[in-house]
């Protein structure tokens, strides 16, 4: 990508830059090292179209290699979900952090139930059982049908079952 390495490091460690700047420069075309980068973006013409958001130097700048594989970045930051969609999947996934929850939805896996079902099976009290399944319910993962004065909970979709068991043979295989 850059035919010379460079390095105008402008810190006082400019000659441990420079040794980390030459290596990385010259050991391929992927890695760009971080005071390269830094250049590109800082001069007059800006070079190579780079952006100051295609690539984070201060996050790189924790990386012990000092260095950023420009290919890869580009090629993640294509297939990155937006930061809302990971915050929705981040909250899914703090509903499957629970013991309680997991055995209720085990639970609801295997059969549709009633909430009397469940605390038999589970050893726990119906507020307990009532309370979470309103939690799992507003999070779209259980859903309830009534049948005269019962209400019977089931999963909400397939992927619920899905996520359940690929967990279970993951946990299973490290055991």
């Amino acid at each position: 990508m850059f035919a010379s390495p460079l390095c105008i490091c402008k810190s006082w460690k400019n000659f441990l830059c420079n040794a980390f700047c030459h290596s990385f420069c010259l050991t391929g075309a992927n890695l760009i090292d971080i005071c390269t980068y830094d250049y590109m973006l800082n001069r007059p013409d800006k070079g190579d179209s780079m952006q100051q958001h295609d690539l984070n130097i201060d996050s790189a700048m924790t990386c012990v290699t000092k260095g950023i594989h420009v290919e890869t970045v580009s090629y993640v930051r294509k297939r990155l979900p937006e930061s809302d969609q990971l915050n929705e999947l981040a909250d899914l996934f703090k509903l499957f952090g629970d013991g309680t929850r997991i055995g209720i939805l085990w639970a609801l896996s295997e059969s549709e139930m009633c909430v009397c079902d469940i605390c038999a099976l589970l050893h726990m009290k119906q507020p307990a059982v009532s309370h979470q399944l309103k939690n799992l319910k507003q999070a779209r993962i259980v859903k309830n049908r009534r049948d005269g004065k019962v209400i019977y909970y089931s999963l909400d979709d397939d992927h619920i079952r899905k996520l359940l068991n690929l967990g279970m043979e993951h946990v299973r295989e490290t055991n």
